[in-house]
């Protein structure tokens, strides 16, 4: 079954919050291609390669709360979105971006922010004063 890049993305959010609550994390992984990448772009940026180094990841370090997305945005390679934890609703906590081929999620970034951004009027991410952030209007963020 073929999926939009939006669904994909979306999917990726539900198997998340799925293995938060079952530590089985095998549906999320599935939804990567076997030669896949994953970065987390926090304190030390950590990239995964390959879909058993992404399982390794998940099984040495699995996620503890679940996410939610604001507003899954499609770009010209795959799909875009800011997320917020549950445990903290209404904080914008980072982004993540996916690069899907042929029905399969075959790079991800992860932006996980340190501190909510300042999104006070004026102070926006976004180009045009709202809070989407600039990088959902280019193209090709790979």
């Amino acid at each position: 079954m073929s999926m939009t890049p939006n669904e994909l993305l979306s999917r990726y959010i539900e198997c998340h919050n799925e293995g938060v609550e079952t530590s089985n994390f095998s549906p999320l992984v599935e939804l990567f291609s076997h030669d896949a990448e994953i970065k987390f772009i926090i304190m030390q940026p950590r990239l995964y390669r390959g879909r058993d180094a992404i399982a390794a990841a998940f099984a040495e370090h699995p996620p503890t709360d679940q996410l939610r997305a604001h507003h899954i945005t499609p770009v010209a390679t795959g799909a875009t979105t800011l997320y917020e934890w549950s445990q903290q609703p209404g904080v914008q906590a980072g982004s993540i971006h996916a690069r899907i081929e042929c029905d399969l999620i075959q790079r991800m970034v992860i932006h996980v922010w340190p501190e909510p951004p300042d999104t006070r009027p004026g102070r926006s991410m976004g180009p045009d004063g709202s809070s989407t952030p600039a990088w959902s209007s280019v193209p090709d963020f790979w």
